[in-house]
């Protein structure tokens, strides 16, 4: 069970920093909502990807991921948009047929849930490729993250 969860936090980290590491995440002129976070998350990432010192395959390896993230990043926002349209299309039918609509749902769902693995594995392939040091670095920001998301639930929660 711990090596499920080490696990999970090594790939939610390395999707976090693979999603800050991609050109979306830079904002653009129009500032969208949660451009602050976006920005701060970059800088973090920036870091995090100098402080690992990445040589050139590993350094190829990061931005095939993020590129990666990116396309799935926009892939997912227009699939549900051709979610949103077919339902506003199914509710302006006298008798709309929401089996269509779960169907859907569902083929969008497995496409993302495979496209997530091949992401899962990119960045577990990234990993096993880091030496001690730069498995180290990793360690101590995914300590750091948990701290934070942990102060984060108990400031809003009340609980651990």
């Amino acid at each position: 069970m711990k090596r499920l969860v080490t696990m999970s936090a090594i790939v939610a980290l390395l999707s976090a920093s693979a999603f800050a590491a991609s050109p979306e995440s830079e904002g653009s002129a129009a500032k969208p909502h949660g451009h602050h976070w976006k920005q701060h998350a970059a800088e973090r990432w920036a870091k995090v990807r100098a402080d690992l010192k990445l040589n050139p395959a590993q350094d190829f390896a990061w931005q095939q991921i993020a590129d990666k993230r990116a396309a799935l990043h926009k892939e997912h926002r227009a699939d549900r948009t051709e979610l949103r349209e077919a339902m506003k299309q199914e509710l302006a039918k006298p008798e709309p047929d929401f089996g269509r609509i779960v169907q859907q749902k569902q083929q969008l769902e497995e496409k993302s849930l495979q496209a997530r693995n091949e992401l899962r594995d990119m960045q577990l392939k990234l990993y096993a490729s880091f030496n001690p040091e730069q498995k180290a670095v990793i360690r101590d920001v995914l300590k750091v993250q948990l701290e934070r998301m942990e102060q984060w639930r108990q400031k809003r929660h009340g609980t651990s």
